[in-house]
């Protein structure tokens, strides 16, 4: 399924395709601030805004207007690039750390055997020969391996009978730490989206959380779509419902405010 997390070229695509709305969205918001400013002259001899005092060195003449001022844009050509560094960089942190979390804590997964197959495929990338000292780990049972990471080469082993309790168990721990990701990155940007200073990273923050989360929705529909038998996913669902539910409320709320204000 091509959703954000994906092994290979999913995973880049997506990255791209966000990167470049970053940039188109904070270009845009350049733009609108240096069109409001030139949308409204002043007329010569008029108090300038803020300063109670006129332009005196302009003469007072009836229907003469002073050139509008190019207003500085909020945002630099840098802080928009080192944005979309930001947003990739959080991004790959993100998907290693769940990635990482669930080999070493997901207790279905078979450590010994996904260790010595790790081992067997590096010695085969490098051309070693495989008879060596090592003593091959083998399994009565069929072992099965999970979709290769696109930050990470490492394969993770579980027997293939228990693919449902690895999926389960691999949903929880991506959800224990996404959703709250995801909470801290939509409340950060709601309370502190007037500070200029912070819009960008804040920007970059939030879609890494979008990404989260979107992830961890693909997974949970492929895991739905697979396997719909236990109550854990039921859990997740509602959060996830909620999450978004709230997020719709709070960005509803704020057009209504700013409409209230205007």
């Amino acid at each position: 399924m091509f959703f954000p997390g994906a092994n290979g070229g999913g995973f880049f695509a997506w990255l791209l395709l966000i990167s470049i709305g970053v940039i188109i969205y904070l270009t845009s918001k350049n733009k609108n601030m240096n069109n409001n400013a030139q949308g409204t002259p002043q007329q010569a001899g008029q108090p300038a805004p803020g300063t109670g005092r006129g332009n005196v060195l302009a003469a007072p003449v009836d229907g003469q207007t002073v050139p509008p001022r190019r207003v500085k844009s909020k945002y630099s050509i840098l802080s928009i690039f080192m944005a979309v560094v930001l947003f990739g960089i959080l991004v790959m942190f993100g998907e290693r750390l769940i990635f990482d979390l669930n080999r070493y804590i997901n207790p279905v997964i078979d450590s010994e055997y996904t260790q010595w197959q790790n081992q067997r495929n590096v010695s085969m990338r490098r051309g070693i020969d495989l008879d060596g000292p090592q003593t091959p780990v083998y399994r009565s049972e069929k072992m099965t391996r999970d979709s290769v990471s696109a930050v990470s080469q490492t394969q993770v082993y579980y027997p293939a009978p228990e693919k449902g309790r690895y999926l389960m168990y691999k949903l929880i721990i991506h959800s224990a730490v996404v959703i709250p990701l995801f909470v801290l990155a939509f409340v950060l940007f709601y309370y502190k989206r007037k500070d200029t200073k912070l819009k960008s990273l804040l920007i970059s923050f939030l879609c890494f959380g979008f990404w989260m989360i979107f992830h961890l929705l693909g997974e949970t529909i492929a895991f739905v779509m697979d396997e719909y038998r236990n109550i854990a996913i039921y859990v997740i669902l509602i959060v996830l419902a909620v999450v978004f539910a709230s997020v719709a409320y709070f960005s509803q709320a704020k057009l209504h405010k700013d409409e209230d204000v205007k």
